[in-house]
């Protein structure tokens, strides 16, 4: 990402949180910590409340 950023590319990312990909690794605690380090580097992220909730730790009160 941080390649594609430099060269100028337009990031996407989709949060889409797992739990059966994160569990070995540290579950939604280590999916928060990689998915906060990469979120600066994105121009466009799609996800729904539970994503972001889940990925990200925030806490989303409904669609607006």
């Amino acid at each position: 990402m941080s390649a594609a950023k430099r060269a100028g590319a337009v990031i996407s990312y989709d949060l889409n949180y797992r739990p059966s990909l994160w569990k070995s690794i540290g579950g939604k605690t280590k999916a928060q910590e990689v998915n906060r380090q990469l979120a600066p580097l994105v121009d466009v992220m799609f996800g729904n409340e539970e994503d972001f909730t889940a990925s990200l730790g925030l806490k989303v009160d409904g669609p607006r």
